[in-house]
């Protein structure tokens, strides 16, 4: 109201007529997202027992979006992989776990018991990723 006709009027006031001619939409409490862990994180006893791993994006000025996929592990906080690029998708979170499989493991990592731990996000949650997991003997947990 105040852009498009010009009235200046408190959001206090609308929301109070909204309410008083029953224009509100009420909350639907099934869709509400939890907030509260369901469970506690798992504390690792050795290096490689637990990997985490998560993406983010950084704005590189003059250049646009960059995204980084990390592998970390949780014993040590070392990043054991990464990739950076411009796309983030399933395949590019897959080379970031080559990537630490590679670095951690020559002799190759199907007997080395890794569990890795991420988000529910669509790549890590995605077919092919969890196939390649599986593959590997690397067992997912997700975060909630």
């Amino acid at each position: 109201m105040r852009y498009i006709d010009g009235l200046d009027i408190n959001r206090k006031r609308v929301y109070r007529l909204l309410k008083e001619h029953g224009l509100l939409v009420t909350a639907n409490t099934r869709l509400k997202a939890k907030r509260t862990p369901t469970g506690t994180k798992p504390r690792p006893t050795c290096p490689n027992e637990w990997w985490g791993t998560d993406m983010t994006k950084v704005l590189v000025q003059n250049f646009g979006w960059v995204y980084i996929v990390f592998v970390v592990d949780w014993y040590s906080k070392k990043v054991a992989g990464y990739y950076m690029g411009t796309q983030c998708r399933a395949k590019h979170w897959l080379m970031a776990l080559n990537m630490a499989a590679n670095r951690q493991f020559h002799d190759g990592i199907r007997v080395a018991g890794v569990n890795l731990i991420s988000d529910n996000g669509s790549q890590p949650t995605s077919a092919g990723f969890m196939e390649a997991c599986a593959e590997m003997g690397v067992k997912q947990a997700f975060m909630s």
